[in-house]
């Protein structure tokens, strides 16, 4: 784990309706929206910041921006989730998905769903900057960076922020010595797409 320093508000962020329900907060990196209150919203603004400001410390000559407009959304039901959720080979939404990123030519797009939490936030954008960074990584090893930096965590009383330590979801499998997937789809890495 390192802890790394950042600065918490952004003074170019602006807050603007969208909508009865919907609101935006506009920066000069990404633009947070969803049907959630303000108050989550900035926090969801905020923490993405920090994270990206964790990042550029951490790995120096990471991009951070791509040249198309980023999307965060939040949205505050299941239901509504659903509506978005990526989908399989037949069109059915993919269950126990917390969020998901996509490109596309002329928008990056990070949608965060109600049950995703903190984490999800820092799973998706690592998504994100591996993507607009120009790596190809094989399926496992992009989930295995979202899931690694997914663990980064602030102390705003410090101004510190930490990555590195356990997920709390994966602990059980850790300490049972249990893998989540059999060793020999690890490292078939074209097997492991089809997963």
């Amino acid at each position: 784990a390192r802890t790394v320093p950042f600065t918490n508000r952004d003074p170019e962020a602006r807050t603007a309706p969208l909508s009865r329900s919907w609101k935006a907060i506009r920066g000069s990196a990404m633009t947070v929206m969803g049907d959630v209150d303000e108050a989550l919203l900035r926090r969801t603004y905020d923490d993405i910041r920090a994270f990206r400001a964790a990042m550029a410390a951490i790995i120096p000559n990471l991009r951070l921006s791509a040249p198309i407009p980023t999307r965060v959304v939040v949205l505050r039901s299941p239901g509504e989730f659903q509506r978005f959720a990526p989908r399989d080979a037949r069109g059915r939404p993919l269950v126990n998905v917390a969020g998901y990123s996509a490109s596309e030519p002329d928008l990056h797009l990070i949608v965060l769903g109600p049950a995703g939490g903190y984490q999800a936030n820092f799973h998706e954008y690592t998504h994100y900057l591996v993507s607009i960074n120009g790596q190809a990584y094989p399926l496992w090893l992009n989930e295995g960076f979202a899931d690694f930096y997914s663990t980064f965590d602030r102390e705003p009383q410090t101004g510190k922020a930490i990555i590195g330590l356990p997920l709390v979801t994966h602990q059980p499998y850790l300490v049972r010595g249990r893998l989540l997937m059999p060793l020999k789809d690890v490292v078939a890495p074209r097997q492991m797409e089809k997963v």
